[in-house]
């Protein structure tokens, strides 16, 4: 099960554990529901014809069939974020060749830093920023590659997380208490659910599924400074608006059951790779053949068990298997005349929700904040929703400050110029952390993921009713195509280690089937 993303809903999440306790000592039973929905995930993964372990036991397969001497198969790779890159980089590790194709001009993905943007010798990240300790492939990749980190925890002195609504800072004990009136009842409709939901299995969870999180939250009664923060932490967690939102969302991160007792330890993104996270994908990239640039797919059709893809600058290429890294918002525009797809596959290319996340940076003389005994971070029912010092403990002086918002708030956020929204934010930000007009130095930038005509949006959200009609369809294979992307992952749906975990599993898949018993 996803872990969450954002310091504000793991914060909720442990204050819901703590009300609950007090009214049901011991309710807090051991996991449930994440080795289940993980099993399902991993069968549907080696699902395809040919990919399943016992077949590929009981007879000779068709990769086994071509596997043996002299590479006689080809395998395509189509997009160069994280997970491609994994994919073709395990690949080759087995010494299997691969082709990796890249509709833009860059490899990286949402893996993209900017250098010396907010100032010299400062690092910013314009997608995936921050790093659990329990993002083993990452953490994996970046000591392979003996890059170091910067670990945040080491700013432990400072106030970590401020919570700003209505005016008023309030603290995790103010939020236990708020909940309390609630959680009784939360927790029931929470058990109520079965222990795995997808597509295949829902049980009575579509009663929750077609219910948005603005409804849900509705029927209980919840209001006030505590409707607003959990609003903002749903809206910034998953990009969308809380009424876009399948209730089995809050569930889900609400459920006790997966709220550890440090949840501001270990895995509250606690890491950045130092110098940038953009290194991790720039050194894939170096140790793979090079990777084929500026070619944006056209269309992909079978032929026979293999496959052949158009691009389009007109070159058309054909290939034994497929591992398709590209986001199902973009790949939903891509003609597709593939064998054996399910109408379920094909409505979850169609139809998966996306965030719509984005990323407006200010630059300021100095890190004021921290002369506050703040790390800069907070959560608000400001505008600029969520906000953190983007150059905590890099070097120089000045700082470069990220303010990040979803839904609405992202869409209001791009219909002003630059220059204009960042004052805005900035005459927010000072109502938290005076100071903030005085510092700013101007300048400012934005990235929103939803306009990248490579991505169409920031990560995988399920909206209404997509937990119980597509869930768990993303990752299977059609055939001897495979996917990957953080849109596949179980566990780290939206984080970059959901697409380098896919991409590393998509490439053992293949490489377990490809050699010969």
């Amino acid at each position: 099960m996803k872990k969450p993303r954002t310091g504000l809903l793991r914060l909720l999440q442990k204050a819901f554990k703590q009300a609950l306790i007090k009214y049901e000592p011991g309710s807090v039973k051991p996991e449930r529901m994440d080795a289940s929905r993980r099993d399902f995930l991993r069968k549907a993964f080696m699902g395809a014809a040919g990919l399943t372990t016992a077949g590929a036991m009981a007879q000779t397969t068709y990769l086994e069939r071509l596997a043996g001497g002299p590479q006689k198969f080809s395998i395509g790779i189509l997009g160069a974020g994280v997970a491609g890159l994994h994919a073709a980089y395990v690949l080759q590790n087995a010494n299997i060749r691969s082709t990796v194709f890249e509709a833009g001009g860059r490899t990286g993905g949402r893996m993209y830093t900017a250098t010396g943007m907010m100032g010299k010798g400062i690092t910013t990240e314009l997608g995936g920023e921050f790093v659990d300790s329990n993002h083993t492939d990452i953490l994996n990749l970046a000591k392979a590659f003996g890059l170091g980190l910067v670990d945040t925890e080491k700013d432990d002195k400072l106030i970590r997380q401020i919570f700003h609504f209505n005016g008023k800072k309030y603290t995790a004990k103010d939020l236990v208490k708020a909940l309390q009136p609630y959680v009784q009842s939360i927790k029931a409709d929470i058990d109520s659910l079965p222990e795995s939901i997808t597509y295949k299995d829902f049980g009575n969870a579509d009663t929750f599924d077609r219910m948005s999180i603005a409804v849900y939250l509705d029927a209980k009664g919840i209001s006030g400074w505590l409707r607003n923060m959990l609003d903002v932490a749903f809206t910034t967690e998953y990009g969308l608006d809380i009424t876009e939102q399948s209730a089995i969302n809050l569930l889900f991160l609400f459920d006790p059951e997966h709220a550890g007792e440090e949840l501001f330890g270990e895995s509250d993104e606690r890491y950045k790779i130092a110098g940038g996270n953009q290194r991790i994908v720039d050194e894939l990239a170096k140790r793979i053949p090079p990777v084929k640039t500026g070619f944006e797919v056209l269309k992909i059709r079978s032929e026979g068990k293999g496959f052949e893809v158009s691009f389009t600058n007109g070159h058309t290429q054909k290939f034994d298997y497929l591992v398709c890294t590209i986001p199902f918002t973009k790949l939903r525009s891509i003609m597709l005349e593939i064998d054996g797809m399910t109408e379920v596959k094909k409505k979850c290319i169609a139809e998966l929700g996306y965030g719509k996340n984005a990323k407006m940076f200010a630059g300021f003389k100095t890190r004021y904040w921290r002369k506050q005994g703040a790390s800069g971070q907070v959560f608000t029912d400001q505008p600029f929703q969520l906000g953190w010092d983007g150059s905590q403990l890099q070097p120089g002086t000045a700082g470069g400050y990220t303010f990040l918002t979803g839904g609405i708030m992202s869409e209001q956020m791009i219909d002003k110029t630059v220059p204009e929204k960042v004052q805005e934010y900035v005459s927010q930000l000072e109502k938290i952390f005076p100071g903030a007009a005085e510092n700013y130095n101007g300048i400012n930038k934005i990235f929103y993921w939803p306009t990248h005509p490579h991505t169409l949006g920031s990560y995988a959200c399920y909206k209404p009713g997509q937990w119980t009609t597509i869930g768990g369809a993303e990752i299977e294979p059609v055939g001897n195509m495979l996917f990957a992307g953080e849109h596949c992952s179980s566990d780290f749906q939206g984080y970059m280690n959901g697409g380098a975990e896919t991409g590393r599993r998509a490439a053992e898949e293949l490489v377990k089937s490809l050699t010969p018993a």
